[in-house]
């Protein structure tokens, strides 16, 4: 039995079926972590977020639209880094409130 040279049987993509992008698993963990990283882990959650988010945007950008979830690659890079900034701020800012408090009593 000869097969021809285009059979697509064992295949799990099928000619004219178009497939379905998949949401990349990065930027959901991106903005899981840029929420908790306000919430739950001040300093670590937005970091792993930032971790996460940055190259999740890059492959999906990179995936010629196999994969989804740009969107929220971004909402957890922007929510990692704002919240990485307010936590990093009143760490410094408790810190230097206990450093003038020694200094001037």
């Amino acid at each position: 039995m000869n097969q021809p040279a285009n059979d697509y049987r064992h295949s799990p993509y099928q000619p004219g079926y178009p497939v379905q992008p998949r949401t990349n698993g990065l930027a959901i963990t991106s903005l899981v972590f840029g929420v908790l990283g306000f919430l739950v882990l001040p300093i670590v959650g937005s970091l792993v977020g930032l971790a996460c988010g940055i190259p999740a945007k890059r492959s999906i950008e990179r995936s010629n639209g196999r994969e989804t979830g740009r969107e929220l690659a971004i909402a957890g890079i922007i929510l990692s880094s704002v919240g990485l900034a307010t936590w990093g701020g009143l760490l410094l800012f408790g810190f230097g409130v206990g450093a003038m408090q020694s200094i001037f009593v």
